[in-house]
């Protein structure tokens, strides 16, 4: 048979302690140190996550984008500006 739908009268096992409590309403934890263990647990281990792939800067496009001279046709790397030629 399945436990009661009142979960008052349910006893819950917290996870992090493994200690037997009665439940008030949706309560995972039966102090509220662990329940601060628990979110300390799951944000630790996501940092670490986030660590461990660097991020890289954001670049603009203009940094990497060629440029050509319609006059002259040189190309430039990054440069929108052709120097002989004295024009955009």
């Amino acid at each position: 048979m399945s436990p009661p739908r009142n979960d008052i009268e349910t006893a819950t096992t917290c996870p992090i302690c493994h200690v037997g409590f009665a439940a008030v309403r949706r309560q995972l934890y039966c102090t509220p140190a662990c329940r601060q263990a628990a979110w300390r647990a799951r944000a630790t281990s996501t940092d670490l996550n986030t660590v461990s792939t660097p991020v890289l800067p954001a670049r603009g496009r203009r940094e990497h984008t060629v440029y050509a001279c319609t006059e002259c046709d040189q190309r430039y790397l990054g440069e929108q500006w052709c120097y002989d030629c004295v024009r955009p």
